[in-house]
């Protein structure tokens, strides 16, 4: 179960990395990539079998917490229903507050 946090945390550590703020033309751009990118790992992981239901309810839960930035926001919740929507990932049991 550690093994299985670790690898989530890593994951989503490694988005913001991978795609520095800097380089951004748009706040709502960077949001709205960290956000979908750091979900479909969740869904990625979750169909590989590297985490259960539970962890991804709970990891989405706390990931969807809202800010206190409205365009943060509004970036997470497009992400969300493009992720939730997609036919890849219908079978994710993601979850929002």
């Amino acid at each position: 179960m550690r093994i299985r946090a670790f690898i989530i945390a890593n994951v989503l550590a490694i988005l913001p990395n991978a795609c520095p703020k800097s380089a951004e033309a748009d706040d709502y751009d960077f949001n709205y990539g960290y956000a979908k990118g750091g979900l479909a790992a969740l869904c990625a992981l979750y169909q590989g079998e590297y985490i259960t239901a539970d962890m991804v309810g709970e990891v989405s839960m706390v990931f969807m917490t809202k800010k206190d930035d409205e365009g943060k926001n509004k970036a997470l919740e497009a992400a969300f229903a493009s992720i939730s929507g997609a036919t890849t990932f219908e079978a994710c049991p993601l979850r929002r507050p």
